[in-house]
């Protein structure tokens, strides 16, 4: 049984992978002590951020001397308490769903209303892809038991698109991450575009029948969670929230879960009645058809409803 713990956002110290990496070619070698420390620091970032390390390949001290083990202090991310490390899942209090919705209606109410066939496939993957009980009995229980942070996570802008969350996690392939996503919704909170930028920002509602639609995702290694929380730019706070899901079956259930929501001034927001966010403000930015470029040829051997 996983061990009862709290998630505190704290706990996620960090090291910056980049400046023990900045080496100059001289004929000195690095002492054993600097050696040691190296191998250690290896060791902390393999576990957080860089799972392809081979820690335990010999460090030769050759002729590379390192400048610096670390260009900058280790990254301290703020006191937040994220209640308890234990994810729970429980039935809706909903009836199960005799006509589960079509992916074309679920587009629409995450705010796309143009033709599927302009979505990039892995996204469609994600759009139509549902759990059965026994794969979020094993997604709770291999986060609970392996990372230090084992809520998944709810999106409903950039990060609803796979490929969007790949570039700024360094994950892995597309239809994996496609695969570890679900449909959700959010209630009690409100979704507004942000003035003078294409993605959206989130805030809790008064309204407990407000509602978000997005994408919730498992599986996140603690190092993608970081980064994550690193492009997020302290413009938003991670908060530990409820969302619904429908399974395989038709059944709907509500799952323990992590959301960023907007801690800037509301002044910076468009008020719903004047405009709502649309996918469409994001699908124009320059940022996202970058993305979208560098992934063309894995998505295009995707096989998604178009």
């Amino acid at each position: 049984m996983a061990q009862q713990k709290e998630e505190h956002l704290e706990d996620w110290e960090t090291i910056d992978g980049a400046g023990f990496a900045e080496a100059a070619a001289t004929d000195t070698p690095v002492p054993q002590g600097e050696v040691t420390l190296v191998r250690q620091s290896l060791e902390k970032v393999s576990k957080l951020q860089a799972p392809d390390i081979d820690c335990n390949a010999k460090v030769q001290p050759s002729k590379f001397k390192y400048k610096t083990v670390f260009s900058d202090p280790p990254v301290q991310f703020p006191a937040q308490a994220l209640g308890s490390a234990a994810v729970s899942i429980t039935p809706s209090e909903y009836p199960p769903t005799d006509n589960p919705q079509s992916y074309t209606e679920i587009l629409k109410e995450i705010g796309y209303s143009g033709p599927p066939s302009k979505l990039p496939r892995s996204f469609l993957i994600a759009i139509n892809n549902r759990f059965a009980p026994e794969d979020l009995a094993k997604f709770k229980e291999d986060a609970e038991l392996n990372f230090s942070h084992a809520l998944p996570y709810f999106f409903s802008g950039s990060f609803i698109f796979p490929s969007c969350l790949r570039s700024a996690t360094d994950g892995t392939t597309l239809l994996s991450i496609a695969k570890s996503m679900t449909p959700a919704t959010l209630l009690g909170h409100t979704r507004h575009a942000v003035k003078g930028q294409p993605y959206p920002a989130m805030l809790p509602s008064t309204n407990a029948e407000d509602k978000v639609r997005g994408m919730l995702v498992f599986s996140m290694l603690d190092a993608q969670r970081r980064a994550i929380h690193q492009f997020e730019n302290g413009m938003f706070d991670l908060k530990r929230t409820e969302v619904e899901i429908e399974l395989k079956d038709g059944k709907k259930v509500v799952v323990d879960a992590g959301v960023y929501v907007w801690n800037q001034s509301p002044n910076r927001l468009v008020a719903r009645e004047d405009r709502a966010w649309k996918v469409e403000d994001l699908l124009g930015s320059s940022w996202f058809t970058g993305i979208i470029k560098k992934a063309e040829v894995e998505e295009n051997f995707l096989e998604g409803d178009r």
